[in-house]
């Protein structure tokens, strides 16, 4: 059967291919591409069962098209083309492709692995004839696409499942009838806005799966045709029934919410902003009362909130403690207290959760109030490095002056009327110590970030709630630790005050960002009245939060609920403010970083979830206790309501894969462990499987961090013999070319007299920078120099580098082996060992100090590439290698004049050139670790570095003097930082002492939480001869008299 489209101006399978080429992510790209070849099937009559019909075929070949297509415009937009997510599973074999006795095709056997296809011109040897779309271009389909963008749109948003069975979706858009705010039966529901289907199987064969990312539908046209403004009050219903027509349930799949989409306008972001201050001027209203942090309130008003507690703890009626505790918690009393079926009130586990979190914190502040109090609820912020719970509400007891005695502290109990429980509460100050806090002192700080730099509202709120849930360790009694109980302890209010400060927070953040901060991805959900605060007298008789109990209503704190934070600033001293908040965001985004991602759900009670690394899966290192990569808590009880997310929760893994030595791209083993708060293990599939999600650097179009060199510099202990000889020949010959083309000359460009600044000069001096803003490009240059004469002379290779922060007892073999044997085998001088200065008549000597391989010293070598590559500065980067790279040259060349230490005769030493291709490696890893591949765009221009990255560098501008055209042609500075594009060479490896890039970030962050001293009170002198400056430190006693240096 033929189900005809409801689109009649619309090509609908079109529309899905469409969107589903318009992300940028490829999970929710692979997402929209299957839905919309599954609608190919179903829409134009083929039975997607029917193996054997060829029009299956023809189908899904396009759709693998489509892939390709999707990846050439991500590399026309200027984003990586391969799979960045669920890493892990696309990591598995497919089915069935891998085994021998099912699969007798050999190349998709040993191509088997999803990661293996991303490439199939490689690994199975097609490509595409036509990568067009409808006639359309790349060009021109991206330009589509970004028009598209910049309309407003609306869509139904499933959260799609497996339910063991093909389904028809039907997708009715509602409209509730005037006068209506509640979804009732009257509610106009007639209005059909297309169908679109899914596939399944029976209960035995099909695999259970979950989308990790919603399926949107497009209904903006029905929603305009109804007159209805897309981000008016309208909502979604499904009607599902299987292909038979048998209808299904409902809830078979959670219900479909409306996700309104605002038209992306390219515009300015400081425009943008200006333009929102415009339209949004602050409006002058009533002083409300301001919300403190719990440590900064008076005595008078610890007083009075005291006082304030104790009366609303003594109120048994329905706005006492005990109900507002119970609504919050497990008393199932929505959606009416006289309902048939009722659940509970609090919305955990759903995007309204800071909605709902910001009414009951408002309840719990006005019934404050109403007991005589002027003092807004404080909050406890734990982004403060804190080490302990607040005195405020761990001290047992308080000063009351009116009854001159002590009386017990009210929020420092826990009074449980249903269980007869007033105790002291049981509170884990360990785990405060250990966790809270801010970067440098709590483990949740990252993740904290990480959920601000959400810009959907959507996603800031499910990073937030379950972070939040991490507090919840702070009970010890096991029976708090769950949803029906942690609502009666007073901290658990605090603590929903700081999560809704930290949601005006984002709210603030995104007005700065240029941003909307509102719940568009929930539209519908924002005129659904939330209960029990939408009910009136004599369950709510609070009027301000019954005025506005629909999420659409709560968005705005300040003028509806009347109430604002005294700060909103985080962290120690309250020192990160919104615009450095913004800074310290992007700063994160410029770094390369790894997540795993839960789709969560609720599973009826309080669980720890913990990811580990099976490390007997790599080598037979066998450990006891497995790594943990991730460890995050979700609450709940039997008493909660039916919940899952429609997207991952991500927890970052960085650092943790950064230890185990583990790329994002590895096969890497994990096991997830689930158990509850008695220490019972759940069932495996209590979750979905996680995934390891990767999120390259923002600017990962600029900055290249792979490419394929033409030419590959290797570690110069690793050359095979049969390197070593063929760049030794290439070397002998090189040295005995006389010509402008030979090593006589480019030796003597970095320490002649004749040719800098230029020809003409008056005065002249040495051409090489040394302490200088282009010490590195200039050198670069240089060292492209050498390797092009040595290709010149069949040396394949780039000049392999000497890595002298690893260990060694001599100078490279390469360099100090006397003689060796040519490809004929004859004996020769091995022409790395010396060289003679033509000119002087004369050869290079070396004059290697002791302390160059005594380990101790090698590790200072070691810790001042450490302390240059701290510097994200690139000036202050060069300054700090430079001086380790001086270090070198004198070690090596001691007192010797026609050596290493004379700046004038040092590159005539082979031996210079392996170094300084170190030296350029050591850039390169500070590239990597950076991103800098080309140079902040202000290099060059007089407002900040001034002209020396823009100028040519002498001699390799002067033609008659640098006769290489690579050189020439890339002698300006900035030009030098894209030596894999513009000078086609690598390195075998960017690693220290055997550490990555990665690993070398993270060893550098924990150098920098620790205090430490540096000389920096010197200036040092040009006087015209290599010299080693040395400083020591004179311990004195208290009378000034020294005893040791």
């Amino acid at each position: 059967m033929t189900f005809v489209s409801h689109y009649h101006t619309k090509n609908f399978l079109l529309e899905g291919v469409l969107l589903a080429l318009e992300q940028d992510d490829y999970c929710r790209f692979a997402i929209r591409l299957e839905m919309a070849l599954i609608q190919s099937f179903f829409h134009t009559g083929i039975n997607p069962y029917r193996l054997d019909d060829m029009a299956i075929c023809h189908y899904t070949v396009n759709a693998d098209r489509i892939f390709t297509l999707w990846q050439q415009l991500q590399d026309y937009r200027g984003r990586r083309a391969a799979i960045n997510c669920a890493l892990n599973l696309l990591q598995k074999p497919l089915g069935s492709f891998e085994r021998v006795y099912r699969n007798r095709i050999n190349l998709s056997r040993i191509n088997a692995e999803p990661m293996q296809l991303v490439n199939p011109a490689v690994s199975l040897g097609y490509h595409y004839d036509d990568l067009s779309l409808n006639g359309m271009n790349i060009s021109r389909l991206s330009q589509l696409l970004q028009e598209r963008r910049s309309k407003h749109r609306s869509f139904a948003s499933f959260h799609l499942r497996a339910i063991k069975t093909s389904a028809k979706f039907r997708v009715l858009v509602c409209v509730p009838r005037k006068g209506k705010t509640a979804h009732v039966l009257t509610d106009d529901c007639n209005n059909d806005a297309g169908s679109f289907f899914v596939l399944g199987g029976d209960d035995i064969h099909q695999q259970k799966w979950d989308y990790g990312y919603p399926y949107l539908f497009e209904i903006t046209d029905v929603v305009e045709s109804l007159g209805v403004p897309l981000d008016g009050d309208y909502y979604v219903h499904a009607d599902i029934s299987a292909l038979n027509g048998t209808q299904l349930r409902d809830d078979i799949i959670p219900a479909p919410t409306v996700s309104y989409i605002p038209g992306r306008r390219h515009t300015n972001e400081k425009k943008l902003v200006k333009k929102l201050r415009r339209k949004f001027p602050k409006k002058l209203h009533k002083i409300f009362p301001k919300r403190k942090n719990v440590n900064d309130l008076t005595k008078k008003e610890r007083l009075e909130l005291r006082l304030a507690m104790m009366c609303f703890v003594k109120d048994k009626s329905m706005q006492g403690y005990q109900i507002l505790a119970e609504y919050s918690g497990l008393l199932k009393k929505c959606p009416q207290p006289e309902s048939t079926y009722q659940r509970v009130c609090r919305l955990h586990g759903n995007p309204v959760f800071l909605h709902w979190n910001r009414l009951a914190v408002k309840q719990f502040e006005n019934s404050l109030s109403e007991c005589g109090t002027s003092v807004a609820l404080p909050y406890w912020d734990w982004t403060d490095p804190v080490n302990t719970i607040p005195l405020f509400l761990s001290n047992h007891s308080f000063y009351d002056p009116d009854w001159k005695q002590l009386r017990l502290n009210p929020f420092s109990r826990l009074s449980v009327d249903f269980m007869s429980y007033n105790e002291e509460a049981s509170r884990n100050t360990e785990w405060v110590t250990e966790y809270l806090g801010d970067e440098k002192h709590g483990a949740l700080f990252s993740q904290l970030l990480l959920a601000f730099e959400q810009e959907d509202f959507c996603d800031f709120e499910i990073q937030l709630e379950v972070l939040q849930n991490s507090f919840y360790n702070i009970f010890l009694v096991p029976e708090f630790q769950t949803l029906d109980h942690m609502t009666f302890d007073p901290l658990f209010w605090m603590h929903s005050n700081q999560v809704d400060r930290l949601w005006a927070t984002w709210q603030a953040l995104q007005f700065h960002r240029g941003l909307s901060s509102a719940a568009n991805c929930i539209h519908s959900d924002l005129h659904h009245p939330l209960k029990p605060f939408a009910d009136g007298p004599p369950i709510n008789t609070n009027l301000i939060t019954f005025e506005h109990s629909t999420p659409d209503q709560v968005h705005d704190y300040r003028n509806n609920l009347h109430y604002e934070f005294e700060s909103l600033k985080l962290g120690a001293d309250m020192s990160i403010d919104i615009p450095d908040l913004h800074t310290r965001i992007e700063d994160l985004k410029k770094k390369d970083r790894v997540f795993i991602g839960f789709l969560l759900r609720g599973i009826k009670t309080s669980a720890k979830i913990q990811v580990t690394v099976n490390e007997n899966f790599r080598d037979n290192d066998k450990r006891s206790v497995p790594t943990i990569l991730a460890s995050i808590l979700v609450y709940g009880s039997p008493q909660e309501n039916e919940w899952s997310f429609d997207r991952y929760y991500k927890h970052e893994i960085t650092h943790s894969l950064l230890l185990l030595d583990y790329k994002y791209d590895d096969k890497i083993p994990l096991n997830v462990y689930a158990e509850d708060i008695n220490g019972t293990t759940l069932p495996d599939a209590v979750l979905p499987e996680p995934v390891i999600i990767y999120v390259p650097n923002k600017d990962n179009s600029k900055w290249p961090l792979q490419y394929l060199p033409t030419h590959e510099r290797k570690l110069v202990d690793t050359l095979t013999s049969m390197e070593e000889v063929e760049i030794r020949e290439a070397m002998r010959m090189f040295n005995a070319d006389k010509t402008a083309t030979g090593f006589q000359r480019i030796s003597a460009m970095h320490g002649s007299h004749l040719w800098c600044p230029y020809l003409a000069a008056p005065v002249k001096h040495m051409c090489c920078h040394h302490n200088s803003k282009t010490f590195l490009p200039w050198h670069r240059l240089l060292m492209m120099n050498f390797d092009d004469g040595l290709r010149r002379y069949g040396n394949r290779l780039g000049a392999p580098y000497w890595d002298w922060t690893r260990p060694f007892s001599a100078l490279p073999k390469l360099a100090t082996d006397k003689v060796y044997r040519d490809l004929s085998g004859k004996l020769r001088e091995n022409p790395f060992l010396r060289t003679h200065i033509d000119y002087l008549g004369v050869d290079t000597v070396r004059d290697v100090q002791a302390k160059l391989f005594h380990p101790s010293y090698r590790r200072r070598v070691y810790e001042c590439v450490l302390n240059a590559l701290e510097y994200m500065e690139f000036e202050r980067f060069q300054s700090g290698l430079e001086h380790v790279h001086n270090l070198i040259h004198v070690l090596v060349g001691g007192s010797a004049t026609y050596s290493m230490s004379c700046l004038e005769y040092a590159a005539y030493d082979p031996i210079f050139f392996l170094h300084h291709s170190m030296v350029d490696r050591v850039w390169a890893i500070w590239q990597e670790m950076y991103y800098a591949f080309f140079p902040d765009p202000s290099y060059g221009s007089t407002s900040r570095y001034g002209t020396e990255y823009n100028e040519t560098l002498s001699p390799f501008n002067i033609t008659s003097v640098n006769v290489y055209q690579t050189t020439r042609k890339y002698s300006v500075p900035w030009m030098t930082f894209d030596y894999g594009t513009n000078f086609q060479y690598g390195y075998d490896s960017l690693t220290i002492n055997g550490k990555s890039v990665a690993k070398l970030s993270w060893e550098i962050q924990e150098r920098q939480r620790r205090d430490r001293w540096f000389i920096i009170a010197y200036d040092l002198k040009d006087i015209k001869q290599s010299y080693i400056v040395k400083f020591y430190i004179t311990l004195t006693d208290t009378a000034g008299k020294a005893f040791n240096s």
